[in-house]
């Protein structure tokens, strides 16, 4: 969790905004933060598509700039995603050896020239080598994806030590920003 100016370090308007924060580099969370408000009075960062995942409408880019959201009690809290990204996702469970068990998704938001790259470091959940308590069976993945004329394609890349660790299937690719519906 971190500051939007710790991401958006030449914007002057993420100086003093303190109601609303990053979760890595990719979601935008704008909580509601007044007791009994419906509204939430967010900014989104210029140069940079918005998507809106809090309402699941796949292809609703959000504008620049200050804007007020609504955020009526009986509805999510307003969190969008930032293109250019790609989040690998996972259901919960009772508990971390559960949620393990669950199929991995993966969430494509497209920029403007339809490209993403994302991110996922995975390990065991249980092991460490006892220098500062890092597993020494991980994963990492790294996710690209390019959108063309006719055609998309989402490449995954992995590197492992001693063995990648058990991971279920990748069930879901849900691509925000595609221009089409697919097939």
């Amino acid at each position: 969790v971190r500051p939007l100016f710790f991401e958006f370090v030449t914007d002057v308007n993420t100086l003093t905004i303190d109601a609303q924060f990053m979760w890595g580099d990719a979601i935008l969370v704008s909580p509601v933060v007044t007791q009994g408000a419906t509204t939430v009075d967010a900014y989104f960062p210029a140069d940079v598509f918005w998507y809106t995942i809090s309402e699941i409408d796949y292809a609703k880019k959000v504008g620049s700039g200050h804007q007020t959201l609504q955020a009526p009690q009986d509805k999510l809290i307003p969190v969008h995603v930032r293109g250019g990204r790609i989040v690998p996702r996972q259901a919960s469970g009772q508990t971390t050896t559960d949620a393990r068990k669950n199929p991995m998704e993966v969430l494509v938001a497209v920029d403007q020239t339809g490209s993403a790259t994302g991110f996922l470091y995975w390990d065991d959940g249980i092991s460490y080598d006892g220098a500062g308590g890092v597993s020494s069976h991980y994963m990492k993945s790294e996710f690209s994806y390019q959108m063309g004329s006719t055609s998309a394609s989402l490449a995954i890349r992995f590197s492992y030590e001693q063995g990648p660790p058990a991971m279920n299937t990748l069930d879901i690719i849900e691509i925000m920003g595609y221009p089409y519906t697919p097939d």
